[in-house]
């Protein structure tokens, strides 16, 4: 991660925050402990977005895959 806007617990990402990184992939939703858990909005490989939950920086339950 190069760039995070955001809420903080013991010096981590944790709950609602922003990210970029190094790859310029975006996350913006809600962290704990650090990784992407809750809902989130990804964009990645600058064509796909990701639209749905997360589950220790995985896909998890429901989302959508745009392109």
């Amino acid at each position: 991660m190069i760039e995070y806007v955001g809420q903080w617990k013991n010096s981590l990402p944790h709950g609602r925050g922003k990210a970029v990184y190094k790859n310029r992939d975006r996350f913006d939703g809600t962290f704990e402990g650090g990784v992407r858990n809750g809902f989130g909005i990804y964009e990645f490989n600058r064509y796909f977005k990701y639209e749905g939950e997360w589950k220790e920086n995985c896909f998890h339950g429901s989302g959508k895959l745009f392109r």
